[in-house]
């Protein structure tokens, strides 16, 4: 059986990982507007409890395959961009040190959350623009001289 402090530290925990989420607002729904007390539902509607915490679950764990989804994305795209670049992607220890470098990203890319790795993509465009541009002008001026 479990003890009551384990039941409430599941929801607990599956709250925290749903962003956003209120726990009265979420209470006050499954309870049928009945009541914000997580303790009060318990109490009164185990089974109403424990439907609560296995749709909470199933949220969580739709958002963490999203997650992991727009992770695997975002880490190729940087991938391509640093091929782009001249990095050797094939040799993780190449791709380590350029990242880590401070003007760049400052730290490895397993290490980034989602809004970091944005970021860096955007960086590593700008960068690639800017190289671009800086052959376009060799070229022309070797073409003028």
């Amino acid at each position: 059986m479990k003890t009551t402090k384990g039941v409430y530290a599941r929801f607990f925990v599956l709250l925290h990982k749903m962003k956003g989420a209120e726990k009265e607002e979420i209470v006050w729904q499954y309870s049928g507007m009945r009541t914000g007390s997580l303790h009060e539902f318990h109490e009164m509607d185990a089974a109403g409890y424990d439907k609560m915490i296995e749709d909470m679950q199933k949220t969580v764990n739709s958002f963490e395959k999203d997650l992991e989804r727009e992770t695997k994305m975002l880490r190729s795209s940087i991938l391509f961009k640093l091929q782009k670049y001249g990095v050797d992607t094939t040799n993780w220890t190449n791709v380590n040190r350029f990242l880590e470098q401070n003007r760049i990203a400052g730290k490895r890319l397993y290490e980034m959350n989602c809004e970091e790795m944005r970021a860096l993509i955007t960086k590593l465009g700008s960068i690639l623009d800017k190289e671009k541009k800086r052959e376009a002008e060799e070229i022309r001026q070797a073409i003028m001289n």
